[in-house]
């Protein structure tokens, strides 16, 4: 059996994060082989999906 945690898989983490965004952007956080790059863009887009989304609600 393989000892690699299920957030060092990037492509469950990539699925995860269209299907259930919480678990997915936890994923993103505490993977090891995602670049800190990716994460910094990835949970800054989602900052700004959010931020748009709540914008939107209002009009």
């Amino acid at each position: 059996m393989s000892d690699e945690k299920w957030y060092n898989n990037s492509k469950l983490v990539d699925t995860l994060l269209f299907i259930i965004p919480p678990i997915g952007i936890y994923g993103v956080y505490k993977s090891d082989k995602i670049k800190s790059s990716v994460i910094k863009i990835s949970l800054g887009l989602i900052g700004f999906l959010g931020f748009v989304a709540t914008i939107a609600s209002f009009i």
